[in-house]
C-alpha cells in the first residue's frame, strides 16, 4: 500500500469519525423549519413534530365476539410471535384504508385479504383459548386525540370508533 492511499484511508476514516461525533449533538434538530442546514451536518430527527402538531391519530383494531357473547380484543402482535409486529399493524391499516377510501377493485381485493387475515386471527385465538369459539370478528377504526390532557376514547365504542368490516363464522 502506498503512502497516498494511506492518507486517503485516514481521511475517509477521519471524516466518518468526525461526522459520528458531530451527530451526537442535536443542533436544534427539533426546531423546524431552520433557515439553513450546513451539509453534510443536516438535521435528522425521526419525529420532527410534536404531539401538538398532529390533532388526532387513527388506529385499526380487531374485536372478537365469542359464542358466549364475550367481547375480546384481538391484538395480532400478541397472538402471533414475530420480531416485526409493526408489519401486522401496517397490514390492518392498509386494508382498512383501502376498504374506506379505495377504488372499487381495490376495495374488493382488500375485503378478500381481510377475510383471510381474520381467518388467521380466529384460528390463532381459538388454538390458544381452548373451548372458546369466535362467532364474529369486527375491524374497528378508532380516532384518538393527541392533545395533552385529552381523554382517550374506549375501543369499540361509537362515535369515536367505526366498524369497518365484519366477518361472521358458523360453529
Amino acid at each position: 500500500m502506498g503512502r497516498k492511499s494511506k492518507w486517503v484511508i485516514a481521511a475517509v476514516i477521519g471524516y466518518f469519525t468526525l461526522s459520528s461525533v458531530v451527530q451526537c449533538f442535536t443542533f436544534h434538530q427539533y426546531d423546524y423549519p431552520q433557515k439553513n442546514e450546513p451539509f453534510p451536518f443536516i438535521r435528522w430527527a425521526m419525529f420532527t413534530g410534536s404531539r401538538e402538531s398532529i390533532p388526532e391519530v387513527t388506529v385499526y383494531e380487531f374485536q372478537g365476539i365469542t359464542a358466549s357473547a364475550k367481547e375480546v380484543h384481538l391484538n395480532p402482535a400478541k397472538l402471533f410471535f414475530t420480531p416485526n409486529a409493526i408489519a401486522l399493524y401496517t397490514k390492518a391499516q392498509n386494508l382498512g384504508d383501502a376498504i374506506l377510501n379505495g377504488p372499487l377493485e381495490r376495495k374488493m381485493q382488500a375485503v378478500r385479504q381481510l377475510q383471510f387475515y381474520m381467518d388467521g386471527l380466529k384460528r390463532r385465538y381459538e388454538s390458544g383459548n381452548s373451548g372458546e369459539k369466535l362467532k364474529e370478528i369486527v375491524l374497528w377504526r378508532r380516532t384518538m386525540p393527541m392533545k395533552d390532557g385529552a381523554i382517550i376514547p374506549e375501543p369499540f365504542k361509537e362515535p369515536e370508533s367505526i366498524a369497518i368490516f365484519k366477518a361472521t363464522y358458523t360453529q
